[in-house]
């Protein structure tokens, strides 16, 4: 049975967007408005149900969108705590690519309104464990985006569409199948942010060069403390496998199966397969090591002064 690393009631979270107001007021007008207008014809182009969902839920709760023209190591990103999407330069002309990657981070903000995203940990375990559930989670969407969008772009070109499996069985398949795809880069992320964290020596946080940064600089809000998303079995299952119309009826929750409840049980959740990236690395990598070490250390003062958990 996976260990239930962190249970609390549910956190709802406040977008606070005057950061990103203040940082599209400097930009170039007239390139903003180019960009702008690049943004309205990909949502026009978007005609798959997954990607009109999402889109859907992201116009009613608020959410906002720009171009980054400096962006690396990614296509597109979710800033935590604002309801902001910056949607990489190279992919504003390509809906085959950019459509689905936006239906990823509105999940982001999906899973964020509801106090999902951890920003701080009990240890690496943990936080790998949260970080690769929502990271899954966001995947499955952007998969079954894909295949929804794909398919419609056979029937206007006049081919014979494919045929897909049902929407929970493509979400499934891509939240079981992400380990494997997405755990080394997921992994090494996680661990140098920790290890940065922590003070290790010549460690340094993953540097996607994005252009918003409403955590960066002098007199800048300090990052949310969120615990995340609950670990327990049922938890997860309840609160990740919705859509994001949970009163639709013809959305079932893709993570109550049973064999998404093996791999869950087996896999999603172990904290000794967490250790080395979901099977990714063969062996827990020395930086996880390292992490691992100075945070028992800071654990131990911190439960002998204070009686608790310390989430760094």
């Amino acid at each position: 049975m996976p260990h239930a690393l962190f249970q609390d009631t549910e956190t709802k979270v406040v977008w606070d967007q005057r950061g990103f107001d203040a940082f599209m007021a400097q930009r170039d007008p007239v390139q903003e408005a180019a960009d702008q207008k690049r943004l309205k014809m990909l949502f026009a182009a978007a005609s798959a149900p997954v990607t009109q969902e999402a889109f859907k839920w992201a116009e009613e709760n608020g959410m906002k969108f720009f171009i980054d023209h400096s962006l690396r190591n990614a296509g597109a990103y979710y800033t935590m705590g604002t309801g902001v999407v910056g949607l990489g330069a190279r992919y504003a002309n390509n809906p085959a690519v950019a459509l689905p990657m936006l239906v990823h981070e509105i999940r982001h903000g999906w899973q964020d309104k509801q106090g999902m995203i951890p920003t701080v940990a009990r240890g690496f375990a943990e936080y790998m464990i949260q970080v690769a559930l929502i990271e899954a989670d966001a995947s499955a969407w952007q998969y079954a985006s894909e295949r929804q969008e794909t398919a419609n772009w056979y029937y206007e070109e006049g081919m014979k569409t494919p045929t897909f499996p049902a929407r929970e069985l493509m979400l499934a398949s891509e939240f079981a199948r992400w380990g494997a795809a997405h755990g080394t880069f997921y992994g090494e992320t996680a661990s140098r942010r920790m290890g940065s964290t922590l003070g290790l020596a010549k460690v340094t946080p993953v540097d996607f060069k994005t252009e918003f940064k409403p955590y960066a600089g002098k007199g800048a809000p300090k990052v949310p403390k969120i615990r995340g998303i609950d670990t327990a079995l049922e938890a997860v299952i309840d609160k990740l496998g919705r859509g994001f119309d949970a009163a639709n009826g013809n959305n079932p929750n893709y993570l109550a199966s049973p064999e998404m409840r093996a791999h869950l049980e087996n896999r999603a959740l172990s904290v000794r397969l967490a250790h080395r990236f979901f099977q990714a690395a063969a062996k827990v990598p020395p930086l996880v090591k390292d992490v691992n070490k100075a945070m028992n250390r800071k654990q131990q003062q911190h439960r002998r002064k204070h009686g608790s958990d310390l989430y760094l």
